[in-house]
């Protein structure tokens, strides 16, 4: 009995020999598989992010692949967590079925996952790629106006105090060819005033003269030019999607708040009626969209409607004034708040930038322009709009799979 106990106590060891390696080599792949899941499915969500990101690009209205790869490459850093093994591959791709109005924002990456358990059995690393193609319609179905290609377009003056600790991020255009541009610096050591702007790279400019003039743009909403950006206002009124308050009978104070815009995509304040309240204060005081990409609107008639940023707004808001009055960006607090906005006065006298710490990314287009006080940065972002509905531009790009894709 003893020696048959023996002899099966010598068969469990040597089948544990035997199995223990194999029951290692499968945890070892089942962990080092499920790592490259998870790189795999991060990998994938930024080339999604690149390629979608990328083909909303424009300038002057059209795709422009320059912008595009560099907002791809952007977007990469900003979700790609592991580091990629070669340079991100970035092209534009002709449709089969539709070459002449349908091309495909193409990115690709790949990325060496390094094996936890496998390298010791030789497999140092699995290379893994993922790609996403943008679907980009060549004539948009999406309103695009020029007056928001840059990140200033005045008319008259451009006006700019402590320009040194200011950074601007985009075109600072003029189209009245003999605008008045005057920057101030502070004096420096040697009693002069260099009176530059700079941006992030540290390069300095003044926005004078004609390699910033641009006349083919408008100011003024009733000029010819801006006849595609008025029929979209007026369209925005009339539309049944559009939240229309008067400040009479809807609000009984002169100040709307962030949960008034939060509360449709397109707001239209009319104070035009006999004994209609006027709009005198926005208050940004809390998110108005959970969703970055989403874009609302809020066109104001009458009333000075001065924005006072006071919490971070991080989804576009599109702020068409069209008031006489003076207008002016404020803040009540010194701490840092982003705010993101394309804001169009065509007929304030002036537009009056005054906080201290706001980091802005956006548009601004007034006849006057004057930016006071310090601020953080100034960086150029057009808005996503589309239809009436003011929703983003979403109907312009859209991932597709590699069938009608050229690849030739």
């Amino acid at each position: 009995m003893i020696a048959k106990y023996r002899q099966q106590k010598g068969a469990i060891l040597a089948l544990t020999a035997l199995i223990f390696p194999l029951l290692i080599a499968f945890t070892g792949i089942a962990i080092d598989f499920g790592n490259v899941y998870l790189h795999k499915s991060i990998l994938q969500n930024s080339a999604d992010a690149a390629a979608l990101g990328g083909a909303k690009m424009r300038l002057n209205g059209k795709f422009d692949k320059g912008t595009a790869d560099k907002k791809a490459k952007a977007l990469i850093k900003d979700n790609q967590k592991y580091a990629l093994s070669d340079d991100p591959y970035l092209a534009v791709k002709k449709s089969k079925s539709n070459p002449k109005k349908t091309q495909y924002y193409v990115v690709k990456l790949t990325e060496k996952v390094p094996m936890i358990f496998l390298r010791y059995f030789n497999f140092e690393f699995m290379e893994i790629s993922a790609h996403a193609n943008a679907k980009i319609y060549t004539e948009s179905t999406s309103p695009t106006f020029p007056l928001f290609n840059n990140l200033v377009t005045f008319e008259n003056s451009f006006y700019v105090v402590n320009s040194n600790q200011k950074e601007f991020n985009g075109n600072i255009i003029h189209t009245n060819k003999n605008a008045s541009v005057d920057i101030k610096h502070d004096i420096n050591s040697s009693g002069t005033d260099e009176c530059n702007l700079q941006d992030s790279s540290g390069r300095k400019w003044n926005p004078s003269g004609d390699d910033y003039y641009n006349g083919s743009l408008a100011i003024p909403l009733d000029d010819s030019k801006n006849k595609s950006l008025k029929d979209y206002i007026e369209s925005l009124k009339n539309s049944s999607s559009t939240k229309k308050i008067s400040m009479q009978n809807d609000i009984h104070s002169q100040t709307l708040h962030s949960s008034d815009l939060s509360k449709s995509k397109v707001i239209f304040v009319d104070g035009s009626g006999d004994g209609d309240k006027i709009v005198s204060r926005i208050e940004l005081d809390g998110p108005i969209d959970s969703d970055p990409n989403a874009t609302h609107i809020l066109i104001v008639t009458k009333g000075t409607g001065n924005l006072i940023v006071k919490k971070d707004i991080n989804c576009k808001l599109l702020y068409i004034n069209l008031s006489y009055d003076n207008f002016a960006i404020e803040t009540d607090s010194n701490s840092d708040v982003t705010l993101h906005a394309a804001i169009y006065a065509p007929n304030a006298g002036e537009l009056n930038w005054n906080p201290s710490g706001i980091n802005f990314y956006g548009s601004l287009a007034s006849k006057n322009v004057k930016i006071q006080s310090s601020s953080r940065t100034f960086t150029h972002e057009s808005p996503d709009i589309s239809g009436g509905d003011g929703g983003t531009a979403s109907a312009d790009v859209s991932l597709a799979d590699d069938s009608d894709v050229d690849w030739s």
